[in-house]
């Protein structure tokens, strides 16, 4: 072991990996293919194949330390206007809807406490009754305001990214039919799209949290105060959505010092009801790890029925996987 001599890294396009795909020029490939079962396996379905487990937690991301989300209320109407429901269904690209406290289905049961007082179900309707409660009026122009400030913004998401843009397109529709006004704008990863992130320069726009291997780890890299910032000054990573509490704070530390699972379950209790109560942002999907590979010259990759690894083709990840597949 291992059973291969070595790697070929090849750079290409969501728009050219579904052709070089097809015609077998890759064994391994971690990109979005849109319509993947025409577009891959329908021209060879004995070897190609794709798993698509869930990943990354994508979130719209508010910044909470401009106006006007830094208002919990406005955060909350946002939250009541999107179905990630639809959003995923027109993404068509593996995404599974995330719950409002962002958490993998298995963890789900941390935020069952909460859901009578801050759980979200898609309702639009009450997402206006909530900002008009707030004080926000509609304008001529179909769009709530308050105090001369517009809810309208621009809607970040990197460039080409073309399951991402999908869905901010719904999203802007959704908002839309809320009277919020989210402007679909691109712009280029990393540069500047990731500087801006890390020194707050956006209001609204798509993020990507770690989740790791348990809601602590994806807790703490997504809100814990080490992270923050003030606008202007670069942040400890571009996760965050400039919101601190020390109800999360202390929950999360004190986790770390507690060996009981019942007590570490109590303890993430507190810190979900808080990001639940404070919605700080909108949890929308699980970005699937994309995964497609070729059996026609390797074997042995993790799937569904053998998920031995996650199969990421950067980062450590990969190794369980190099040590596994062999030729045919």
């Amino acid at each position: 072991m291992p059973y291969i001599a070595g790697i070929e890294y090849i750079s290409t396009t969501n728009e050219q990996v579904g052709f070089k795909l097809a015609n077998d020029e890759y064994d391994w490939a971690g990109y979005f293919v849109a319509n993947i079962d025409e577009v891959y396996v329908k021209s060879d379905p004995e070897h190609h194949k794709y798993w698509l487990p869930a990943g990354n937690l994508v979130f719209l991301n508010l910044n909470n330390l401009k106006e006007p989300f830094d208002d919990p209320e406005v955060r909350r109407a946002i939250a009541f206007a999107m179905d990630p429901e639809e959003i995923t269904s027109i993404m068509a690209s593996g995404a599974v809807p995330a719950h409002i406290a962002g958490l993998q289905s298995q963890f789900e049961y941390l935020a069952e406490p909460f859901e009578d007082e801050y759980g979200v179900e898609y309702d639009p309707d009450y997402a206006t009754i909530i900002l008009e409660d707030a004080g926000y009026k509609m304008n001529n122009k179909g769009i709530y305001e308050k105090d001369g400030l517009e809810l309208s913004f621009k809607l970040y998401t990197p460039t080409g990214w073309t399951d991402w843009v999908t869905g901010c397109e719904v999203i802007s529709s959704q908002l839309k039919e809320v009277g919020i006004e989210a402007i679909l704008t691109q712009a280029a990863w990393p540069t500047p799209y990731k500087d801006n992130l890390f020194n707050g320069n956006y209001r609204m726009c798509m993020g990507i949290a770690v989740t790791g291997t348990n809601p602590h780890y994806q807790y703490t890299h997504w809100m814990h105060s080490d992270n923050w910032a003030p606008l202007g000054e670069n942040a400890a990573n571009y996760y965050g959505m400039r919101y601190k509490n020390p109800t999360i704070d202390e929950a999360l530390d004190q986790y770390k010092r507690e060996t009981e699972k019942k007590v570490q379950d109590e303890l993430m209790m507190k810190a979900v009801g808080q990001f639940m109560k404070d919605i700080p942002s909108v949890p929308l999907f699980f970005n699937p790890v994309w995964f497609e590979y070729n059996t026609l010259r390797f074997v042995g990759w993790p799937n569904a029925d053998n998920p031995y690894a996650m199969p990421r083709p950067g980062g450590m990840h990969k190794l369980p996987i190099l040590f596994n597949i062999h030729l045919r």
